[in-house]
């Protein structure tokens, strides 16, 4: 007979809602112990338990084949991977290990969101209303260097490495990086 513990993964950024769960990417998180699929954490699941057998494990979270290019990896780097914990298990243990998407700065959300509408207000107003005396190609310039500054800000952060964009730790109150 397996001596068995039990591990709660709760997460962080659940789903109250259907849209939530339309925005929200990636949806669910794969749990591996040990290299192993041991289960699903849904993406409107507060947590999940799952059995393991006793004992030192690495345990990480992964988002789901394929969400990230093919086979989970991307061009710049591999994202769907969580950093991975080790815990020791002892029989009929319950570990908590909390999860979630490691969130930007407000301050890069705030100027993201600026430069969005100011490039919208930039593209339909007509270059001859505007207070400067600009020419409808500088206006164009204007308006794709807008873009160009939100694409930056929005990979602004972006790593490589496991963890960067998945978090996954033992106590809650750590730092995420």
């Amino acid at each position: 007979m397996t001596r068995l513990a039990n591990l709660t993964i709760i997460r962080q950024d659940y789903a109250r809602s259907a849209f939530e769960k339309f925005v929200r990417s990636p949806n669910d998180f794969d749990v591996l112990v040990d290299e192993i699929k041991f289960g699903v954490l849904k993406i409107d699941s507060e947590q999940t338990t799952i059995q393991v057998p006793v004992g030192r494990h690495a345990v990480y979270l992964k988002t789901p084949e394929g969400y990230y290019g093919t086979a989970g990896n991307i061009p710049t780097g591999n994202y769907n991977f969580s950093q991975t914990v080790q815990v020791e298990l002892f029989e009929g243990e319950y570990k908590k290990l909390y999860c979630g998407h490691i969130k930007k700065p407000a301050p890069q959300h705030l100027l993201m969101g600026a430069l969005i509408i100011a490039s919208i207000i930039l593209y339909f107003i007509p270059a001859s209303s505007l207070p400067v005396g600009i020419s409808e190609r500088e206006k164009s310039i204007l308006v794709m260097i807008c873009c160009l500054l939100v694409l930056a800000l929005a990979w602004y952060g972006h790593s490589s490495t496991a963890g960067s964009e998945i978090f996954l730790r033992e106590d809650y109150n750590t730092p995420a990086r």
